[in-house]
């Protein structure tokens, strides 16, 4: 699946995923906007706007699932998160391929710059 795909399917899913996050416990939905986070600073790094747009997607639905929670006062439900880490990874795997080809693309760039000096 590519970053549209992934894009539309978080769009057109927002609500429910927004809903299943807020039955995940806080420290989960914590560390979910850690790698989201860290994940979005290395794609504005390597200049990925499709990244970017879905990790920004990605970060509202889990701080909305935060404040649906806190709203709703939901109980944790640890069941929830294996479907979820699931597509998750893919899509993580994916943009982390992108960055490397990335990197090693600016290093050969760099490197033949270098070397033409």
């Amino acid at each position: 699946m590519n970053y549209i795909q992934h894009l539309t399917n978080a769009l057109d899913k927002d609500a429910e995923t927004v809903s299943v996050l807020a039955n995940l416990p806080v420290a989960k939905l914590d560390n979910k906007l850690l790698l989201i986070k860290k994940q979005l600073a290395s794609a504005v790094k390597y200049e990925q706007p499709d990244a970017i747009e879905l990790l920004n997607v990605w970060q509202d639905q889990v701080e909305n699932a935060k404040v649906l929670k806190q709203e709703l006062n939901l109980a944790d439900n640890y069941l929830l998160d294996v479907d979820m880490e699931l597509s998750e990874l893919a899509a993580f795997e994916m943009i982390e391929k992108r960055q490397d080809l990335l990197k090693s693309k600016l290093l050969k760039e760099e490197f033949s710059t270098n070397g033409r000096k």
